[in-house]
């Protein structure tokens, strides 16, 4: 069985925008790409085997959907952290004109 995940990883790395409307664009196009393939195999895959190939290129996609949001959630934290401790370094420490 293909590794999905680091199909899709690599191909969101290659990504011009890697933003939330250009992975699904990408994750159509390896859906498309990839059922196209499987009705392709010679000898002919089951119904059973296609739909495990899709089921698991499905479980990729959400996995690294996952990923990616929680280190969008971690980046913000970060950048409140940051604003915070530069917001605060700033009231007690006010520049002088």
């Amino acid at each position: 069985m293909t590794d999905y995940y680091r199909v899709i990883a690599r191909a969101v790395g290659d990504l011009g925008a890697n933003n939330g409307k250009s992975r699904r664009a990408l994750y159509e196009r390896a859906r498309t790409t990839l059922l196209a393939q499987l009705r392709r195999c010679d000898p002919p895959l089951s119904e059973s085997e296609i739909t495990q190939e899709r089921i698991s290129l499905e479980e990729a996609i959400r996995n690294f959907e996952a990923e990616v949001t929680h280190r969008e959630r971690e980046l913000a934290m970060l950048e409140k952290v940051y604003r915070d401790v530069e917001g605060e370094t700033r009231r007690r420490h006010p520049r002088e004109s």
